[in-house]
């Protein structure tokens, strides 16, 4: 989880896939659920952006849930 100072709040979910992974509908609803659960736990009224870390990304839908993906070349970009 990162709080940042623009009132948004960027879940990180950490997943581990040998290729770039197609996010399913029910990967989606999974990630939706997660993201009301936090909202309802923590009483946040801040914006709520999903971020995926995995080694080689993943293929989002149109109307994806996640705001951002975050790569091994990303993390070890020289």
């Amino acid at each position: 989880m990162l709080d940042r100072e623009d009132n948004v709040i960027n879940l990180c979910e950490i997943k581990f896939w040998n290729d770039v992974h197609n996010i399913t509908k029910d990967i989606e609803d999974k990630l939706r659920r997660k993201m009301e659960s936090f909202r309802m736990m923590t009483g946040t009224k801040k914006s709520l952006r999903m971020t995926i870390i995995t080694p080689h990304g993943v293929i989002t839908g149109d109307n994806s849930i996640i705001a951002n993906q975050v790569t091994l070349d990303d993390l070890f970009r020289q």
